[in-house]
């Protein structure tokens, strides 16, 4: 695999938006391959670059989006066969399922002068029903791979606002501001958000280093906590978040990093003597851990709020 962008889990299938290849790998819980979707090139059922995908559950469809040339693949998640293609309104960064059509986020590309907004509603037919959240001009045309935009809980879909730090409930033809993280350390940036029980969670990236920032709404409480080590069934590195749901984080750990461990120790660290069990766990569990081999997926699931 390439550079993964974003990871979604659905059932017993995992799903890794590869950005090397511009493509879309399937395994199974244990990494074993099923599909790949790579369809670029310039023919209708074609395209240029794959910029988001998602799954929606309610009618069981994989889904892919192309920015360059406004593209909307909708693939059966039975078989992975093409259903339809169909041309969107603009030439959006992301896109989202919601009751009664999905939601594009623009990405900070003010693609119309007239209505420079970030957020636009469009019907199941796709097309447009209203948009709002005018994007901000410090941020025009400023746009991160690893942004995030949306997620959702309990059938209501939530919009991070990374300038503003706001996250926003999106409704029929509204949105509605809900948190606002008052982030006081200058070069703070926020890279992913996920709406949970309880709350909220922000990854954020403050001095090269990764946070996550939980926020108890039924407290009015903000916690951050910072990413280490992981100590319990075996001994690895937290890894690099690349996806979070309403149940778990999603993180990858190079395989090179990985094999430091498998190995014991490195030029500065004796991991063994002071983690032999779970040392002689992750060496029993993997046999053979090749440094130059695709990375592994840890999956951490939450801890209710009330018990952080």
């Amino acid at each position: 695999m390439g550079h993964i962008q974003k990871i979604q889990c659905v059932g017993s299938r995992f799903y890794w938006q590869d950005n090397n290849r511009q493509a879309l790998h399937v395994t199974d819980a244990a990494g074993r391959w099923i599909r790949t979707i790579d369809r670029r090139g310039r023919g209708a059922d074609e395209y240029l670059d794959l910029s988001d995908f998602f799954i929606d559950v309610k009618d069981g469809s994989l889904n892919l989006l192309s920015r360059q040339d406004r593209k909307h693949f909708k693939y059966s998640l039975d078989d992975y066969c093409l259903l339809r293609m169909t041309r969107l309104p603009k030439m959006a960064v992301s896109m989202y399922p919601r009751q009664g059509g999905y939601i594009l986020w623009m990405g900070n590309y003010s693609e119309d002068g007239r209505h420079p907004d970030n957020l636009w509603l469009i019907d199941e037919q796709l097309e447009t029903e209203t948009s709002f959240l005018p994007i901000h001009p410090e941020t025009e045309s400023r746009y991160s791979m690893s942004s995030v935009a949306f997620s959702s809980l309990h059938d209501t879909v939530y919009y991070l606002d990374r300038y503003e730090r706001t996250v926003y409930a999106i409704y029929e033809r509204n949105c509605v501001p809900l948190w606002h993280f008052e982030g006081r350390q200058d070069g703070l940036e926020v890279c992913r958000f996920q709406a949970i029980n309880g709350g909220f969670c922000l990854q954020v990236l403050c001095q090269g280093q990764n946070y996550l920032v939980l926020h108890d709404v039924g407290h009015q409480a903000t916690n951050v906590y910072s990413l280490e080590a992981y100590k319990g069934k075996y001994f690895h590195p937290f890894g690099e978040i690349v996806a979070m749901d309403a149940q778990c984080i999603y993180a990858l750990i190079d395989a090179s990093h990985l094999r430091r461990m498998w190995e014991g120790h490195d030029l500065y660290n004796d991991f063994e003597s002071k983690y032999p069990t779970q040392i002689k766990r992750l060496r029993e569990d993997f046999p053979v851990l090749d440094p130059e081999g695709n990375p592994f997926l840890a999956v951490y699931q939450w801890t209710p709020l009330s018990c952080l």
